[in-house]
């Protein structure tokens, strides 16, 4: 059957409107694609961006926590402590220097005073260059230190121009101002001063440094997470367009996802290792340098007493000092008086439970301001060498007694008191002294090393705050070329 004319020209016009249809359509989709592409660009490129801010900004936290803690304020008590110690071993070797009858024993007595005081001078310079907080009155302490010093120095200076001048009257006097002057004024601003200010400034520090780096951890979590998940709608919707892979979003999302790993397991790390570096580690370093400091102090009052050997209520009054002494250092050692009589251990590198039982028992009575050192022992070599120096200052203590009967008797016996203050307990003490340095050490390379470890940690960290600003690239580029790719007769 013949079609007509007009029948062809409709049909015609409807294949034609078809096809305007079907371009139109066509145009819309692409045009729909393009604007999702552009979104998602935008957005990963901001998500990016807010999660290289937040690594680099959590990473700076993490670092200057721990420097506070460490830097400003371990290094600060670190230096009041040991300045503590080189002061006391000046005054003891100052007072052996006026009790020597020999020439040879004198010069050498005023030679290790001299050495300890430069030690001392070196130890308070430290402080002034590690001032930081006028908080807690470090300023005005390391003032008042500094002043008592230089009393301290006039007064042994005055006393050693006596001793050269043959006037023993008044190198005793010159002495005594020294002391009084050290009693007084010099270890109280040390130990109540410098040292307790920067104690309290690392606790400070210390107790807010878990959550803060918690609450790091989460954020970085959170925008790690949501720059993952953009970069991951950006590829699904390239798939949806039937490519098969865009490389640079599968590279963004396995570095995004790297990082934002690597960032979180070391925020959580520098949280739960706050701890073990303040309460386990630095604590046993505080600790065992207190408890030097308190035996060399009871070291300098056996050679005051035997320099006040004429004067039998100065020489008790001295000891009475040394039984005060001893108590604190016990107390400090294993948490109560007569906690050295039984032994540490058992023979191992390991604290006997009832020993840490009863340290800790000591600690709740007495509130003590920290765990005793036996009950802090976490690192190899700490037990076997804090029984060393149980076993050295049990025999410091048979020697001090010793000292106490020579001067005590009437007539006091000096020289008895003189050889045992240069033999047997001069000898314990240092033995004392060694071990406790080397249960320190222990401790001290544990410190160490998570310092550096987070230190190293944070600047690695602040480093990858880079590469999330190239995970913004790789989401850019690889959304933009798929975005270009796409244009009417060409559509993927």
């Amino acid at each position: 059957m013949a079609v007509s004319q007009s029948g062809r020209l409709r049909r015609r016009a409807r294949g034609q409107a078809a096809a305007a249809g079907g371009a139109v359509s066509a145009r819309s989709r692409v045009h729909t694609w393009r604007e999702l592409l552009l979104a998602a660009l935008a957005i990963g490129c901001v998500a990016a961006v807010a999660a290289a801010a937040v690594v680099l900004a959590a990473n700076i936290v993490m670092s200057n926590r721990y420097s506070a803690i460490v830097n400003e304020g371990a290094k600060s008590v670190d230096a009041a402590q040991s300045a503590r110690a080189d002061i006391l071993d000046s005054a003891g070797a100052s007072a052996d220097a006026l009790a020597a009858t020999q020439p040879t024993v004198r010069d050498q007595a005023r030679q290790s005073a001299a050495n300890s005081y430069a030690a001392f001078k070196e130890q308070l310079r430290l402080s002034w260059q590690n001032r930081s907080d006028q908080t807690y009155g470090e300023f005005a302490a390391f003032t008042a230190a500094d002043s008592a010093s230089t009393d301290y120095a006039g007064a042994i200076g005055a006393m050693n121009a006596a001793i050269d001048g043959n006037r023993p009257d008044d190198a005793r006097a010159a002495f005594s101002s020294a002391y009084a002057v050290l009693n007084q004024r010099l270890l109280p601003a040390l130990t109540n001063g410098l040292q307790q200010d920067k104690v309290d400034f690392m606790e400070a520090h210390y107790a807010s440094t878990s959550s803060t780096l918690r609450n790091w951890a989460i954020g970085a979590g959170a925008v790690s997470v949501l720059l993952v998940l953009v970069a991951l709608g950006g590829y699904l919707l390239t798939r949806s367009m039937h490519h098969r892979l865009t490389w640079e979003l599968a590279l963004a999302i396995l570095l995004a996802l790297g990082v934002g790993v690597w960032v979180i397991v070391q925020l959580r790390r520098g949280d739960t290792q706050a701890k073990v570096l303040v309460r386990q580690a630095y604590d046993s370093v505080a600790g065992a340098r207190d408890e030097q400091a308190l035996v060399s102090q009871e070291n300098a009052l056996e050679s005051i007493a035997i320099f006040d050997a004429g004067d039998p209520a100065k020489v008790q009054q001295h000891f009475a000092e040394i039984s005060d002494l001893d108590l604190q250092a016990q107390q400090n050692l294993c948490g109560k008086a007569g906690c050295v009589n039984a032994p540490f251990t058992a023979g191992g590198d390991a604290v006997q439970s009832g020993v840490v039982a009863s340290a800790l028992d000591g600690q709740d009575r007495f509130g003590l301001p920290r765990a005793p050192l036996v009950a802090n022992v976490h690192f190899g070599g700490q037990a076997t060498n804090l029984e060393t120096a149980r076993n050295s200052y049990t025999a410091f203590l048979k020697a001090d007694a010793d000292l106490k009967a020579a001067l005590t008797k009437s007539p006091a016996d000096t020289a008895a008191a003189a050889t045992i203050n240069a033999g047997a307990s001069q000898t314990a003490f240092t033995n004392t002294i060694n071990s406790l340095t080397a249960a320190a050490q222990s401790a001290r390379g544990a410190y160490d090393g998570i310092w550096h470890s987070v230190r190293d940690a944070a600047r690695i960290g602040e480093g990858l705050a880079v590469a999330e600003l190239i995970v913004a690239l790789l989401i850019g580029a690889g959304l933009w070329r798929r975005r270009q790719e796409l244009y009417v007769g060409n559509v993927h």
